[in-house]
């Protein structure tokens, strides 16, 4: 692959994030297509975080982020789609055009990558273990693939129930 002015970057951020694999598969990915990207892993510091994410638009045609990230990312965003404003959490920002908006995947990807398993969860039980930014969206999605009943084993400094709003609102309460 060669490297050029016009070569676009993509990139994860997170601290830390020596660990990702991002960075392999999205290359291998952009090699096979022939197109001209390339992503990288960025180890971002939380004190660097603010200076950082307002020029962010200047350098990424897109990102991925993680811890601590997720939701500290919000103000620089332009737009969010609906299920990043359900949940308030971020993991992947698009920039078109120098407008950025912020999506949250975990929750969908994870449950189609389970319905192409086979697996049916509509009025099933679902147990989540955690409720940070990639919990959060997984529950709010379960409302979207009519999973009955979601119980989440959280830490103490997890605060998914400290927003009943968004539990009510993805699970009403019912008397059957």
């Amino acid at each position: 692959m060669n490297f050029n002015g016009q070569t676009q970057l993509y990139g994860f951020l997170a601290h830390p994030a020596r660990h990702s694999l991002s960075p392999l598969m999205h290359n291998l990915s952009f090699q096979a297509r022939q197109l001209n990207a390339c992503y990288l892993a960025f180890d971002l510091k939380p004190t660097a975080f603010d200076l950082s994410a307002a020029n962010l638009k200047n350098f990424f045609a897109g990102f991925n982020l993680s811890m601590p990230y997720k939701k500290q990312i919000i103000p620089y965003l332009d737009e969010l789609t609906p299920q990043a404003q359900r949940i308030m959490a971020v993991n992947t920002v698009k920039n078109q055009a120098g407008h950025l908006i912020g999506e949250s995947t975990d929750g969908a990807g994870l449950f189609a990558d389970l319905q192409a398993k086979g697996q049916k969860l509509a009025g099933k039980n679902l147990m989540i273990l955690g409720a940070g930014g990639a919990g959060r969206a997984i529950i709010a999605a379960a409302a979207d693939y009519q999973v009955k009943k979601v119980f989440s084993l959280q830490t103490p400094k997890s605060n998914l129930f400290g927003n009943q709003t968004m539990v009510a609102k993805n699970f009403p309460v019912n008397d059957d």
